[in-house]
C-alpha cells in the first residue's frame, strides 16, 4: 500500500505544473547565467538581440526545422489592415510569453521542445491596434503597455489582471496636448 501511494503522490507532482522562478534584477542583470531563458525584450541591458547558445552554428543551421507554430492570428484596426507582430517572446524555464498586434497576451507550455502548449489568454479588449512592441517581467508579474495608454500587471501564472493604470499624460484643456506641468 504504501508503495502505490508513493506513485501515486509521484503521478501528482508530474502532472502538476511547473512555475518558473520569479524574475529578479539580479536574473535581469546575469543573462549569461541562464542562456535557455529570454527574459527582457533584447536578451540584456546590452541589447545584444541574439543567444549565447552554441548548438545552432554554420555547420547545424541548415537541420533546423519546425518543432511547432502556433496563429495568433487576425487583423488589426478594425479588420482593414495586415497587424504588425513586432514583439519579442520571453522566455524563462520552458515558458513562452507573446503578444499580438492586438496587445493580447499568451502563456505557453514550451518545455517539451516539441509543442506549445497554451495555458492562459489575455485580451485586454482595446478599441484599436496594429503593434505591440512586446512584454516586460519582473517578480511574478507580466507588465503590458497597451495602445489606449493602460500599464496591465498580470499573474505570470494565471493571466489574472495583478493591477492596471491609465499611464497617459494627462492633457492641457487649452491646447488638448499632453500637460508638462501636471503630475500622473
Amino acid at each position: 500500500m504504501p508503495r502505490n501511494l508513493l506513485l501515486a503522490a509521484a503521478l501528482v507532482f508530474a502532472a502538476s505544473p511547473v512555475l518558473a522562478a520569479d524574475v529578479t534584477a539580479q536574473r535581469l542583470q546575469s543573462p549569461a547565467a541562464e542562456p535557455q531563458n529570454w527574459l527582457m525584450v533584447h536578451r540584456d541591458y546590452d541589447n545584444s538581440r541574439h543567444s549565447p547558445l552554441k548548438e545552432i552554428n554554420r555547420d547545424t543551421v541548415k537541420k533546423l526545422e519546425l518543432k511547432f507554430m502556433f496563429s495568433m492570428g487576425g487583423r488589426s484596426t478594425g479588420g482593414t489592415l495586415r497587424g504588425k507582430e513586432e514583439s519579442t517572446p520571453l522566455v524563462d524555464d520552458g515558458f513562452m510569453y507573446v503578444t499580438d498586434a492586438w496587445s493580447r497576451v499568451m502563456k505557453f507550455d514550451v518545455r517539451s521542445g516539441t509543442a506549445a502548449v497554451p495555458l492562459w489568454r489575455f485580451d485586454p479588449k482595446i478599441a484599436r491596434s496594429r503593434t505591440t512592441r512586446g512584454l516586460a517581467m519582473y517578480g511574478n508579474r507580466i507588465f503590458l503597455s497597451t495602445y489606449d495608454a493602460r500599464l496591465i500587471a498580470l499573474d505570470r501564472n494565471s493571466g489574472e489582471v495583478a493591477w492596471e493604470i491609465q499611464a497617459a499624460a494627462p492633457m492641457d484643456p487649452k491646447t488638448g496636448t499632453p500637460s508638462k506641468t501636471q503630475a500622473f
